[in-house]
């Protein structure tokens, strides 16, 4: 009833409006009405609410069941929430049998970086759904799992393309040099979004850079030109840029 009376109330306002006005204890309480439009401005109004507190009302909502639509919200509202403490549900979600729902929770936990994150992401890898495995891939990457670098290599290998950022993301010299070894192998495209973290990435030596160059003007095709044309007119003046318009020439001057 006092979830009734909080909609009466608001009754003027839009349901987004409506949501951010209402307290925890009535958004808590629509979370369990009957009407379907009630539990999602309770959900909504939750996400709005945000912080730790409002983590364990909606997990409790998600164990006891919701229609798909209702679920969907609310896996996107905990990751719209960030806490870490939204973790175990999440954790579950990544089996649910819809690849709708490990999607979504599978983009959740890279949101709100729960321990055991890295783990989670890195057995999503193996998902049937392909959108699962690509948004794993790339989580891996932003969440900074340096510890999944072979299993994203293994994920390449299985043509989860996505995994190449993450690669590029993580990878130490040594790595770089694994990465290389592809080169001539796959499509160039495949690797090139691994290439531009790799140039991107401050941290990552000159020398390292300067070897990314020189690998890829060994292959001398056309792509590759094209890439270090664009290349050379993205980065900053120095070194690696010069390294790129050289062997950009070089291989122009080759045809």
């Amino acid at each position: 009833m006092r979830a009734l009376l909080c909609i009466c109330t608001l009754g003027a306002l839009t349901a987004p409006a409506a949501a951010q006005q209402l307290r925890l204890s009535d958004a808590v309480a629509m979370l369990d009405a009957d009407n379907a439009d009630e539990v999602r401005m309770g959900i909504e109004g939750l996400g709005a609410i945000g912080g730790s507190r409002v983590v364990a009302p909606l997990a409790t909502r998600i164990r006891k069941g919701l229609p798909a639509e209702l679920l969907g919200v609310a896996v996107e509202t905990l990751g719209l929430v960030s806490h870490r403490d939204a973790g175990p549900v999440l954790f579950e979600l990544v089996n649910h049998r819809r690849s709708e729902v490990r999607l979504a929770a599978t983009q959740a936990i890279v949101s709100c970086e729960p321990a055991g994150a890295e783990r989670a992401l890195v057995a999503a890898l193996s998902d049937s759904d392909p959108r699962v495995r690509a948004a794993a891939a790339l989580g891996l990457g932003q969440l900074g799992a340096r510890g999944s670098i072979d299993e994203l290599f293994h994920a390449f290998d299985r043509r989860i393309l996505e995994a190449a950022t993450a690669i590029g993301q993580l990878a130490t010299a040594s790595e770089v040099d694994r990465l290389l070894g592809y080169l001539g192998r796959v499509p160039f495209d495949a690797v090139t979004p691994a290439l531009n973290e790799i140039v991107a990435r401050r941290e990552v030596p000159q020398r390292v850079k300067l070897n990314v160059i020189g690998q890829l003007a060994e292959l001398a095709t056309p792509e590759v030109r094209t890439y270090l044309q664009e290349l050379a007119e993205a980065l900053p003046d120095g070194a690696v840029r010069r390294a790129a318009e050289e062997a950009m020439l070089r291989i122009t001057g080759a045809e």
